[in-house]
């Protein structure tokens, strides 16, 4: 169920660009959004799972491969469009 659940949403807002309700870019730019969140949360979640505490460590990593995964979308769509 975690791909199901970790698609749903950025296919949504792209339907709602598809149907005309936001602007293309847009849907484009948030549901690159929500996924930059959810890879984010990916280190955290980890931990969490390992029993282990949160650390600045983790944070910062999250942080900074979240910062890559936004790059690689603000890229793609500057690209792409």
């Amino acid at each position: 169920m975690p791909i199901a659940s970790s698609a749903f949403i950025p296919a949504f807002i792209l339907l709602l660009g598809w149907l005309g309700v936001l602007s293309p870019l847009w849907a484009q730019l948030l549901s690159g959004a929500v996924v930059i969140v959810r890879i984010a949360g990916v280190q955290i979640a980890t931990q969490r799972i390992r029993g282990n505490g949160l650390s600045l460590r983790y944070v910062i990593a999250g942080l900074v491969t979240a910062g890559l995964a936004a790059a690689i979308v603000v890229i793609k769509v500057l690209v792409t469009h």
